[in-house]
């Protein structure tokens, strides 16, 4: 049986697990655009993560035999403790690596008092959750799905306009209807979203206020190509009354019209709560859009 363990990083192995994160959020769709440049490279290599190793983070190293089997970096941040990071190197035993890290996270979270453990992975398959699924952890209803397909440009619904938003107040609208939806869905954890999870910051893309007949209707986000895959991310927030109704995808189709698409464009379309999805699934459906689980899905543990 093989000797497993997980354990503070010593200073050599910091350097590494350095070497070995950047490589990994090269990987990660929500950060390959940034990775991509040669100067924030070296800016991250020789800046960024230093600090973050050695300040506020804790670099944990899974070992196993005697070798290092890859790495865990756990963060303190709001009402958790976060894994931030967590890869274990091809060849090992990652089930029950895994499971020794979030045992230990959870341990930790305990010993702080901290109420939550969470983390994100970025493998999703039945398999590589499982040892997440075993340990208690189970998905957090924020942004957990998208749908995806090609749609075509069409009107918008009568009555309905989409007004462009400067980045402040983009950000207010999209709070402002987040609440409403996160309350109306009465997700579980809902203190957990709002401590750490919630955009603080002005969108750095095109944002909308959605009305209809003069009165706020909702919000929508465009981010073309957001993710180094040449699909279109738009993110819509939109009231109750129009959960599962024609209006959600005229918008969608409308907004791309406005874009000037004349041939169906790859879109990837974030709803905030599941709720909200499996009111609007059949809508959806009809203009081409299928919903499957995003890439790295928030998963959490209530431990006090």
């Amino acid at each position: 049986m093989a000797e497993l363990t997980v354990r503070d990083a010593t200073k050599d192995e910091r350097k590494l697990i350095q070497d070995w994160l950047i490589e990994d959020i090269a990987a990660d769709p929500f950060f390959r655009s940034t990775m991509e440049s040669p100067w924030r490279r070296f800016v991250y290599r020789a800046v960024v993560m230093p600090r973050y190793l050695s300040g506020g983070a804790y670099p944990w190293s899974l070992e196993q035999d005697g070798e290092l089997a890859g790495y865990a970096v756990v963060v303190l941040q709001g009402l958790s403790v976060h894994i931030s990071d967590l890869v274990v190197r091809p060849g090992y035993e990652e089930p029950t690596l895994i499971s020794l890290v979030l045992q230990r996270a959870e341990n930790l979270a305990r010993e702080r008092e901290y109420p939550y453990l969470r983390i994100a992975p970025l493998a999703t398959s039945d398999e590589k959750l499982a040892p997440y699924r075993a340990a208690g952890l189970s998905f957090l209803d924020y942004y957990l799905y998208a749908y995806t397909g090609n749609v075509a440009a069409g009107e918008l619904p009568v009555g309905v306009q989409l007004q462009g938003l400067a980045a402040p107040k983009a950000l207010g609208l999209r709070l402002g209807y987040l609440d409403q939806e996160l309350k109306a869905a009465a997700v579980p954890a809902l203190d957990l979203i709002e401590d750490t999870l919630l955009p603080s910051q002005p969108p750095k893309y095109p944002s909308f206020a959605i009305t209809r007949d003069g009165a706020d209707f909702g919000y929508l986000g465009a981010r073309p190509d957001e993710r180094r895959d040449g699909v279109m991310t738009l993110v819509l927030s939109t009231p109750l009354e129009a959960w599962g109704t024609a209006l959600e995808p005229g918008i969608i189709a409308g907004y791309l019209a406005r874009r000037g698409a004349t041939e169906p464009v790859a879109v990837r379309l974030l709803l905030c709560t599941t709720a909200h999805c499996e009111k609007a699934d059949a809508a959806l459906a009809a203009i081409g859009l299928q919903r499957g689980l995003d890439a790295r899905p928030v998963l959490y543990k209530k431990v006090a």
